[in-house]
């Protein structure tokens, strides 16, 4: 897969949205339970971190495999895309509001840190 950098900007509700609609022809939401999309989230991090080593080896001299450097980041891409897709389903399940949930610790963040000012 070939990331679109001229695609669309996609909120959060956008997404709540849309991976609702695609669960429904999947797992619904209510069909898996909480440690169940956990450990898909953990497994989309796990994919992500695994790119990230092989990256680090290719730096090192230490990784063989026909792969670039630059493959292993589109690849970090989409698994990032992954982890957030699934963090948002966790989100769905525990009824959570992401896009609130990020300004407020963004925000609350910032406020425990005096060296810090920038908030959302």
């Amino acid at each position: 897969m070939t990331i679109d950098n001229t695609a669309r900007t996609v909120t959060f509700d956008d997404l709540r949205e849309a991976n609702l609609k695609r669960a429904d022809e999947w797992v619904p939401i209510d069909k898996w339970s909480l440690s169940d999309r956990l450990v898909e989230l953990q497994e989309e991090v796990g994919e992500l971190c695994g790119a990230a080593k092989r990256i680090n080896r290719i730096r090192a001299g230490v990784y063989h495999k026909p792969t670039t450097e630059d493959e292993l980041r589109q690849r970090m891409a989409e698994e990032l895309a992954d982890v957030l897709i699934c963090a948002d389903l966790v989100g769905a399940a525990l009824g959570v509001d992401l896009s609130a949930a990020i300004v407020s610790k963004f925000n609350a963040t910032t406020d425990k840190h005096e060296r810090l000012t920038v908030k959302l």
